[in-house]
């Protein structure tokens, strides 16, 4: 309870949105309340056990313990191994989510572009929040300092795409996904990607009757191999599940797939179907729905010294617009990078408790057993027995019990987690569940051979001079 006090205390101190992290005494007492009962409870058999047997019993046994009582112990140890798989799958699942969601920006960008961020207004306040940015933006790309100026890129839909010449049959999966995101004229060069073939969205993109698009390379070779999909339709069925109607999609443009793109949370609701194809992104300008929170500003210079006198510029030129932040993508990037080595941090501090408390019950069981077989042990290495090959015998039968929880318990954490990725209970499509279970698997196994040798080694030193005389 006061390491846990002390953690949220430090957590406190960081800025986490939305989140409340002030320690509260009813949590703690209930806590409190819990560890006590528990350790009634579960202390309640082995103590009335130890009152029940006779006198003369006590003095005839020689300690070997019984045989149903060691069974229990070894039975509560793999539950409890067990039990920490879904555990450690899920922290396994959040390191690989953190590491494959963390994009660098370009050197160039990160250099030249500050990110300027806006808190939510009051609910109903949508309107006067577009107005006001869409007003702002050209009030900063008119500043002596300022290159380009754009509204962030919003993602708002991820469709299902015919491909071209594919007759759509009902029920079948479509062999591509494309996320369709909504980008401001001029954003792609702004975050340093060139349009390589065609033209950028623009305005007047809104008011067409299908929804021009720039698409990445990546999407234009799986579609047209070598031939020009400037001009190309991509038809969309209707997704009645999302409340979407059909629509389709006309390429304007082909950006370089290979320069990396700003990381976008999904704001639509993903599709079954992207969490185990490949997703491709594509811009379009039609409907005007870019984010109204956050702008992006490239400099003709550094873009850190400009970075103040840009935000006493917006607190000034939109009052109305609460400033949250102004930073470059350099310092955002810094920002981003440590907040994921703490979520690492925290993921890896819950994966080792779960590994220490597994290997606390598998440590002690096999203490125990030694203990209770010290003077089956001295004889044995009286008569000849290897001091090595008793320790081995112990050793081996302490990884049994760790093969034996990873047997019970990872192929149903793996199947939760298969169904969560299936259901979008958790979207995921970077994670291999398979890749996660064997490197749990690998560290669950060396944990419990180490947690195991302490005591095995203990038995290979029993002296058996001194263990038959005590006897």
């Amino acid at each position: 309870l006061a390491l846990a006090w002390w953690l949220m205390l430090y957590q406190m101190k960081t800025e986490i949105d939305g989140v409340d992290l002030s320690p509260d005494a009813g949590t703690f007492a209930f806590v409190f309340v819990m560890a006590v009962a528990t350790g009634i409870f579960f202390g309640l058999s082995p103590a009335m056990h130890a009152t029940r047997g006779a006198v003369s019993n006590a003095l005839r046994d020689s300690g070997t313990g019984s045989s149903h009582r060691s069974r229990l112990q070894r039975g509560f140890v793999v539950a409890q191994i067990a039990l920490s798989q879904p555990l450690l799958v899920l922290l396994g699942t959040m390191i690989a989510l953190v590491i494959a969601d963390y994009r660098p920006s370009s050197p160039e960008m990160a250099r030249h572009v500050i990110a300027a961020r806006f808190r939510p207004l009051q609910t109903g306040a949508v309107g006067q929040r577009r107005e006001a940015v869409d007003s702002l933006v050209p009030r900063i790309a008119a500043l002596p300092e300022v290159l380009a100026a754009v509204p962030e890129a919003s993602a708002f839909a991820i469709r299902r795409v015919v491909s071209p010449g594919r007759v759509e049959v009902p029920g079948n999966a479509m062999p591509t996904i494309v996320h369709v995101e909504a980008a401001a004229p001029g954003w792609l060069g702004v975050v340093d990607v060139p349009i390589v073939l065609g033209r950028d969205v623009v305005l007047a993109d809104s008011s067409a009757a299908q929804w021009p698009v720039v698409i990445g390379s990546d999407l234009a070779r799986v579609l047209w191999a070598a031939a020009n999909p400037v001009g190309q339709d991509l038809p969309s069925p209707a997704l009645h599940e999302l409340g979407q109607d059909s629509m389709t999609l006309t390429v304007v443009g082909v950006y370089d797939a290979t320069h990396e793109l700003p990381g976008m949370a999904w704001q639509g609701t993903p599709t079954r179907a992207s969490v185990t194809a490949k997703t491709f992104r594509v811009y379009t300008a039609h409907g005007r729905e870019w984010s109204h929170e956050n702008i992006l500003v490239r400099t003709r210079g550094p873009a850190a010294p400009f970075g103040p006198q840009l935000e006493r510029f917006l607190r000034g030129a939109a009052p109305g617009l609460p400033v949250g932040s102004v930073q470059t993508v350099a310092q955002e990037g810094e920002r981003q990078y440590r907040d994921m080595l703490q979520v690492s941090a925290l993921a890896g501090a819950g994966g080792a408790l779960a590994l220490l408390l597994a290997s606390l019950g598998l440590y002690g069981v096999v203490s125990l057993s030694v203990r209770q077989r010290t003077r089956e042990i001295g004889i044995r290495i009286a008569v000849g027995a290897a001091p090595m090959r008793v320790a081995r015998g112990f050793l081996a039968s302490g990884v049994r019990l760790g093969l034996v929880a990873l047997a019970v318990g990872l192929p149903l954490s793996i199947a939760g987690l298969k169904i969560g990725l299936s259901q979008q209970v958790i979207i995921a499509p970077a994670v291999n569940p398979y890749l996660i279970g064997a490197a749990i698997a690998l560290v669950l196994l060396a944990v419990a051979a180490t947690a195991t040798w302490l005591p095995a080694r203990r038995a290979a030193d029993v002296d058996p001079a001194s263990t038959l005389r005590t006897e």
